[in-house]
């Protein structure tokens, strides 16, 4: 059944490219050669473009469910509800940015995207589409790149690629879309491993299996796994991300620092890149030259979830909860998660009733019940009641998730208000 999307109009290059989180060069080179759906005011000249974000997502989504394109009677409201920030606070796990062009396609002697499944000129029509639907980093574009790579594996099983890349988007699905947690890392190692039955060096396979025993089984060794398949694939810019997330998060800033540089070297125009890197700048201490290169790349990509989320974590560490609050209601936003946006709404009437300390306990509260549902975090309840400045609370609930052995324990090292309670 069709679906009905509202429009949102987009007035110039500007807006455009912010939308698809590329420069203005790119996305008019795409008009031309990918059929960029963008139009032009009469009598206006080329420059004078428009175009509507409902046929911009159904281009990058490609062919799928059918869209009703419902223009809105006014302007949208543009006052975002807020999301909670469980996700927001720990940065390390984040994979940023809206990019359109693969990223695995621009790696030179790094994976075989471009190649694979060249021998069966439609398998890898689907393959190519789903890698670009999955770079997209959107709940749409993940969903549709799924779809392909489902059908891509059903044509090929005997083959590790299809594989590897359905593990990368139910990894990001947990972050990007709504799924469940565990139910998005269950589905990626199952995939990640049957990569590697295939191709024990299938180096995408080894970083998403290296993602999840870290994020999800909480085990510090896998930055050996993430080492592996960095040495099988020493031009990944996507590992050399996800490495360095994990190495801030242990609190190795130095080697974190060093990996993002080496990322930026190898692509130094990647939003992802950008945002990832501030976020673990801010963690290291440079909380102000963090602050002003975050606040740049909201401004130029306004629709990206990540920059927004990491400039949450950076407002936060600066102790800026306003700017917390309102970067965090914009993700919320992009993510449509509405329980995030219930448990949030109720923490920004406590900032607006009692400030930062009120703000954090409501917060807290919000997390613990959120954990009845299989959504909150212990740690995360231990983190906002610590900044709520409740130590007892705090001590409890991370007794509490060391007894239930957390994954989110895994983030410690740098959450420093938990590590001083510790002291």
């Amino acid at each position: 059944m069709a679906r009905v999307e509202p429009v949102e109009r987009l007035h110039g290059w500007k807006a455009i490219a912010a939308f698809l989180g590329r420069d203005e060069r790119t996305v008019k080179r795409w008009e031309g050669a990918r059929g960029l759906p963008v139009r032009r005011i009469p009598g206006g000249g080329r420059a004078a473009v428009w175009a509507d974000t409902a046929e911009l997502r159904r281009w990058l989504g490609g062919p799928g469910e059918a869209v009703i394109v419902e223009a809105p009677p006014t302007r949208p409201d543009r006052r975002w509800a807020i999301a909670a920030t469980a996700g927001v606070v720990l940065v390390g796990a984040g994979v940023a940015g809206v990019l359109l062009r693969p990223r695995h396609a621009r790696e030179p002697g790094g994976s075989p995207d471009v190649e694979a499944y060249a021998d069966d000129p439609p398998a890898q029509a689907l393959y190519m589409r789903a890698v670009l639907a999955w770079d997209s980093r959107t709940p749409t574009g993940l969903a549709n790149a799924v779809r392909d790579l489902t059908e891509v594996i059903r044509r090929h099983p005997e083959r590790a690629e299809g594989y590897a890349k359905l593990a990368d988007c139910y990894l990001l699905l947990r972050e990007f879309g709504v799924m469940p947690q565990g139910e998005a890392y269950d589905r990626a190692e199952v995939a990640a491993r049957e990569a590697i039955r295939i191709d024990p060096k299938a180096a995408n396979a080894l970083r998403a299996l290296a993602f999840i025993r870290f994020w999800w089984r909480a085990d510090p060794g896998a930055l050996d796994l993430f080492k592996r398949a960095l040495d099988a694939q020493p031009q990944s810019i996507q590992t050399r991300q996800w490495y360095a997330n994990a190495l801030s998060a242990r609190g190795l800033h130095r080697e974190a620092l060093a990996q993002f540089r080496a990322a930026r070297r190898l692509e130094p125009g990647d939003v992802s890149l950008s945002a990832a890197e501030a976020g673990a700048r801010a963690t290291a201490g440079d909380v102000a030259g963090a602050t002003r290169d975050i606040r740049q790349l909201a401004e130029v990509y306004p629709q990206s979830i990540s920059v927004h989320r990491t400039a949450a974590l950076i407002a936060l560490t600066a102790g800026d909860a306003a700017g917390f609050l309102r970067d965090s209601e914009i993700e919320a936003a992009l993510r449509s998660d509405s329980p995030r946006v219930a448990a949030l709404r109720t923490a920004h009437a406590a900032f607006d009733r009692g400030g930062r300390k009120a703000m954090f306990a409501a917060m807290a509260r919000a997390e613990a019940e959120g954990r009845k549902g299989g959504r909150g975090s212990a740690v995360m309840t231990a983190y906002y009641w610590a900044l709520a400045g409740d130590a007892g609370q705090a001590r409890r609930w991370l007794a509490e998730a060391r007894s239930a052995k957390e994954p989110d324990l895994i983030y410690l090292p740098s959450l420093r208000e938990l590590i001083a309670l510790q002291a």
